[in-house]
């Protein structure tokens, strides 16, 4: 166990230095001998701390360097915790609210809005509005002029609450996920101009990778909208060929299409609205949706959810373009493109969850499939009827280059030789680590052992004081509670490729934000700023994939076995097993750890049935 200190009640400070050419603290596995767990409280390190800041020892505590000391890092945190939120802006109605008028930044959470309402959950956030739920006959009637056969045969679906993208993705907005790293650069604007225009020559994942960058700006799941989410929100409550009627010579009060876009996308809102307040919706731009392209909607959910495969060749897009004539732009119109295509009428716009997914048993594969767009957050439901999962988030597939660099600033030789992995799968990883009241409902049915919190509290706190095999127990009852046992869709703990990744959240820098460590008190409980104890889960911002606390705030178990080094593991993001294994891997950093120990590539090691007040879980699921 690397990177921690303990104080004892007589304020002695206890350590086991490691004998080591690479510089590393140890204690843990011989933690009784130099101080009993127990010798920690709360009031003795706060006094022991009070007679050390700013003196030589305190800098050694802070394990951070020469001249750096926690009391820096506690002014830093004492300047975040006290930093006021701004006052919630009045409540704008987007079917009233001007295209100029820009949507309020809102400080509470969009799913107690009023339906319709305007908002923006970060000043470089797009603009939202809340769609209210319900049900539409989605697709055309075969008397509908200009029909196409794949909008058919029409059906009743049923539509959750949401939000919407009140404007298609502009450039600005794009732009400033390029240059966060979690955005590739687009193919180009044609000339055409950029800044309030449509983003153009995007592809399907493209779209997801910035659907995940403004979930990981927010606590919302962002995400592509399914098809049935874009036709009932393009519709505004209408069931004619257009949001506003039948009148095909009002079209170009409305759209941007070939009779009037003078061969090029416009800046967004530059027509009317539609009822429910979007801008757009026909024409402009063609817009990605989630859903796996199909002729009909023959099977098709009703549940409002995408249509998914586990091989799919062709996504779905919506609305028209600046290039399509009249018929191309109807509400029901549908085309499709290889999730790799590119081209200048192509963008997309988002949408946003308000209401969890909650998989309930009996939920049918193809609804269970729908879950793995990127960006999904659900949950599992109780066998019972009565409980749920944690809420879990979907990470798309990807590569990342695991381990760090040999001139990373604090790095240790076990992160290397850094090497390409590839996660050749979408899976879901747990939002937050699994809290104390999680994991007391395994030890209230007798299936896990209980924990001491050592007077942090518990609630909403990660569990600490569980090993290995305890967060195995905590897994096992898991799925046996949520009917997931002998399934391959089942909880697990990660393995340890998918956690750093999960961590990086695209990430090459020592975090997952960056190398700028002055900003790491945005991201994680850790030292002082932690008032040295675990905090609640969630409290700190969100990673590009929309995770908390995957630095700082408790150590987290995964799967692997522990070896010095990556020479002969995976490269495929499976664990790393022995016949005989001693140790087991957790990762993370806690809170009474420094800087240094909160890379995305610090790597710890326990045995199996090891236990300490820094160290909890996060789990995994396989999804379907």
């Amino acid at each position: 166990m690397r990177g921690c200190f303990l104080v004892s009640r007589s304020g002695a400070f206890c350590s086991k230095p490691a004998a080591r050419a690479f510089p590393r603290r140890e204690c843990g596995a011989t933690l009784p001998k130099i101080c009993p767990k127990d010798s920690y409280t709360e009031g003795g390190w706060g006094k022991y701390r009070g007679s050390l800041e700013g003196s030589s020892m305190f800098t050694l505590l802070s394990h951070s360097g020469p001249g750096r000391t926690l009391a820096a890092a506690a002014l830093l945190a004492a300047g975040l915790a006290g930093a006021i939120m701004p006052a919630q802006a009045e409540v704008l109605d987007a079917r009233t609210t001007p295209a100029s008028t820009r949507a309020p930044v809102i400080s509470v959470d969009p799913a107690t809005l009023p339906d319709f309402a305007l908002f923006r959950e970060c000043e470089a956030c797009p603009e939202m509005v809340v769609m209210p739920g319900g049900s539409f006959e989605m697709g055309s009637p075969s008397t509908e002029t200009g029909r196409n056969v794949d909008e058919g045969p029409q059906r009743q679906v049923s539509v959750s609450r949401f939000a919407m993208s009140r404007f298609e993705t502009t450039w600005a907005e794009w732009e400033a996920c390029v240059a966060a790293g979690r955005c590739t650069s687009a193919g180009g604007d044609a000339g055409w101009g950029k800044g309030r225009r449509p983003v153009i020559d995007v592809d399907w994942n493209d779209a997801r990778a910035y659907a995940g960058y403004v979930s990981g700006q927010t606590r919302g799941a962002y995400r592509l909208p399914s098809e049935a989410e874009w036709e009932y929100a393009a519709r505004g409550g209408t069931s004619t060929r257009w949001s506003f009627g039948e009148a095909e010579g009002q079209l170009g009060n409305h759209a941007w299409f070939s009779g009037n876009s003078s061969s090029r996308s416009q800046p967004v809102g530059g027509r009317t609205a539609n009822p429910w307040g979007l801008f757009d919706v026909h024409g402009n731009v063609w817009e990605w949706v989630e859903d796996c392209w199909a002729g009909s909607y023959l099977g098709a959910p009703t549940n409002g959810t995408a249509l998914a495969a586990p091989d799919c060749e062709s996504r779905a897009a919506r609305g028209g373009s600046w290039f399509n004539i009249p018929q191309g732009l109807h509400s029901a119109n549908r085309y499709w493109y290889a999730p790799t295509d590119r081209g200048i009428m192509t963008g997309f716009r988002l949408s946003r969850t308000l209401s969890d997914l909650v998989l309930r048993p009996g939920t049918s594969e193809i609804e269970r499939l729908a879950t793995r767009a990127p960006g999904t957050v659900f949950r599992d439901g109780f066998t019972s009827g009565s409980g749920e999962g944690p809420e879990m988030v979907v990470l798309p597939s990807g590569n990342f280059m695991m381990g760090s660099p040999l001139d990373e600033t604090g790095g240790f030789e076990d992160e290397g030789p850094q090497r390409s992995v590839r996660i050749g799968y979408e899976f879901a990883v747990g939002r937050y680590e699994v809290t104390w009241s999680q994991y007391s409902a395994c030890v209230s049915a007798g299936a896990c052992p209980a924990a001491e919190d050592d007077g942090f509290g518990q609630g909403s706190r990660p569990v600490t004081n569980v090993s290995w095999e305890d967060a195995q127990a905590y897994v096992t009852w898991l799925n046996q509670k949520t009917g997931l046992t002998g399934r391959s869709d089942r909880y697990r703990l990660l393995t340890e490729a998918e956690w750093e990744y999960a961590a990086r959240a695209g990430s090459k820098a020592r975090w997952s934000f960056g190398d700028d460590e002055s900003r790491l008190g945005n991201f994680a409980w850790f030292g002082s700023g932690s008032g040295w104890r675990t905090q609640p889960v969630g409290g700190k911002t969100a990673n590009g994939f929309g995770l908390h606390d995957l630095h700082g705030n408790a150590w987290e178990w995964v799967e692997d076995c522990y070896e010095p080094g990556y020479r002969g593991q995976p490269s495929d993001g499976s664990a790393f097993r022995k016949s005989s294994c001693s140790s087991r891997v957790y990762r993370g950093g806690a809170w009474n750890n420094s800087l240094q120990y909160l890379r995305s590539a610090v790597r710890n090691w326990g045995s199996p049935g090891f236990r300490n007040y820094d160290l909890g879980l996060r789990l995994a699921r396989t999804l379907p």
